[in-house]
């Protein structure tokens, strides 16, 4: 196995000799994976993951799926010839230097959804917060932004950041981590102008409406403000 790194990206080469029935195989099935789009790779990963195995599957795939999921990039590969019954197999797969992981977190009856999807750009935070830890459950959010931060600034194109706040209600333990992450967002807008904050809000529920009005104040900078049904 070999790493180089070439301006952006880590190229990352392995090899080992192959008999030709593998070679025969492996050329199926990484030309197979090289053709599919990210949406068709996970849908077959699914199908892959959850059959029942079988011994001659030999994994059927799985590492190679997961390896292009990740990277993001087709695979290259060669296969030199050491004798009649053996081929030397090279693969070389590349991998962006700055990925930025999606965080993914299911509401419950205490605690918001977050949805947070650089890929699709995509930010939203919904539902009621008063987690039982409040502490450990807004920490992996500022935790995730402060790196989201960093990973903004490695990125050349300019596309706004919109991140949708829509509490139905929210504790007061809950409001001093909100404050935080909204803060958070100050800092970055400071150097991205385009960072927008919308809140939303019912419309007969007025509370709500003048805390993020309040929230907007102390952190320095104008949220929209999204009334729901329009």
């Amino acid at each position: 196995i070999s790493v180089d790194d070439r301006n952006d990206k880590i190229v990352i080469r392995s090899g080992n000799p192959v008999n030709d029935d593998k070679k025969c195989r492996l050329t199926r099935i990484i030309d197979k994976i090289n053709s599919l789009e990210k949406e068709d790779l996970s849908v077959l990963y699914e199908k892959r993951i959850n059959r029942e195995s079988k011994p001659e599957d030999n994994g059927a795939g799985i590492g190679f799926i997961t390896m292009k999921l990740r990277s993001g990039h087709k695979f290259e590969y060669r296969f030199t010839t050491i004798d009649e019954n053996l081929s030397d197999f090279e693969l070389q797969i590349s991998v962006n230097k700055h990925i930025m992981r999606k965080l993914i977190i299911e509401q419950t009856a205490n605690s918001p959804k977050v949805v947070f999807d650089p890929e699709k750009n995509f930010f939203e935070i919904s539902g009621e917060s008063r987690p039982s830890d409040v502490a450990t459950f807004y920490n992996e959010i500022l935790i995730w932004f402060d790196d989201y931060s960093s990973y903004l600034k490695t990125q050349q194109g300019n596309d706004p950041v919109v991140i949708n706040m829509d509490f139905d209600y929210f504790n007061s333990s809950s409001a001093k981590y909100i404050l935080d992450f909204c803060k958070q967002v100050a800092n970055v807008r400071t150097k991205r102008e385009n960072v927008v904050v919308k809140w939303h809000y019912e419309e007969d529920d007025i509370d709500m409406l003048e805390v993020g009005k309040e929230m907007s104040k102390i952190a320095k900078f104008p949220f929209e403000y999204v009334q729901k049904g329009y």
